[in-house]
């Protein structure tokens, strides 16, 4: 019976000491850059399809956990260290003209679909929002050229950034 009670009382401090925690606790799923499952599927071709018929990988490129900072005027990201070791892969995966194709989701809902160009691209991106990679821990998603909504200022994005705190301007 004395054992009963010890352990019921060593679960219960740790469960209380557990979920005192003074520091949040950010889920994958709260935002995220997403590459398409599908790594065969061009741009163009994701573009012609609904946005939630798209699938997308099981982890995500860059999730909360791995912005330092992102500043909205600009849209500019600032990614951890750790990030970057996630991200700086993707310069091979982007040597085609055509980009590598990525969406936003937030809250386990896909916000738009983006493109990834390499810096040296001479070509246009498609009409999408966009990010140029560079060899840094910053990067930059532009607004698509004829895009009359910026996709980029949605609401929910901007919620889940300002709750995490990694939201600036």
């Amino acid at each position: 019976m004395k054992g009963h009670i010890l352990l019921s009382l060593l679960v219960s401090t740790l469960l209380f000491n557990c979920s005192n925690s003074t520091s949040p606790i950010l889920k994958d799923s709260e935002f995220g850059i997403y590459l398409l499952k599908d790594t065969t599927l061009s741009t163009s071709e994701a573009m012609n399809k609904s946005l939630e018929s798209l699938q997308v990988q099981e982890k995500s490129l860059i999730d909360l956990n791995g912005i330092v900072a992102y500043d909205w005027s600009e849209h500019l990201i600032t990614i951890s260290s750790d990030a970057y070791e996630n991200v700086k892969y993707i310069e091979t995966k982007t040597m085609s003209t055509t980009g590598l194709p990525f969406v936003i989701i937030v809250d386990d809902k896909k916000i738009y679909l983006g493109i990834i160009f390499p810096l040296y691209s001479s070509s246009m991106p498609e009409d999408l929002p966009h990010i140029y990679n560079a060899p840094l821990n910053e990067f930059n998603i532009r607004r698509a050229r004829l895009d009359s909504e910026d996709k980029r200022n949605d609401e929910r994005i901007y919620s889940v950034l300002k709750k995490s705190g990694k939201l600036k301007n």
